[in-house]
């Protein structure tokens, strides 16, 4: 049996990175690197200099949605609080407004509480501003 050689042609991109502690420039691959960068600190990789481990800082893009969503959510309960509060607000507003225009309809003074028929001619004499 002869015995063949073979050859193949594999192309990485490689994308750059500076070690934190020797300064030594060398190349992480893209799959390497986004998943390091997805991970920060839960994935690490080493210089091939001087051989410190390192990682990404900060949070995730999980984390960080995570906490966007969270913040949503607070946001929308708030909002909820508040419209429940204006809603009560405007029924106490409304049922008095509807006892002073039913006490108006039956004559009777807002000011003072006594009954006129003439209740415009008691406005402007008594209660004149």
């Amino acid at each position: 049996m002869a015995v063949g050689t073979q050859s193949f042609t594999v192309t990485r991109t490689l994308v750059l990175v500076s070690c934190y502690q020797c300064g030594t420039h060398f190349g992480l691959n893209r799959d390497q690197y986004d998943y390091c960068k997805k991970w920060k600190e839960r994935v690490s990789f080493s210089c091939p200099a001087c051989r410190c481990e390192q990682h990404f800082v900060g949070k995730t893009e999980a984390e960080t949605l995570r906490e966007e969503l969270q913040r949503a959510y607070d946001y929308q309960s708030e909002t909820r609080r508040e419209l429940a509060a204006e809603r009560k607000s405007h029924a106490s507003t409304k049922g008095k407004v509807t006892k002073l225009r039913k006490r108006a309809q039956a004559g009777m003074c807002a000011e003072c509480g006594r009954t006129f028929q003439n209740y415009a001619r008691h406005m402007e004499t008594k209660h004149s501003v």
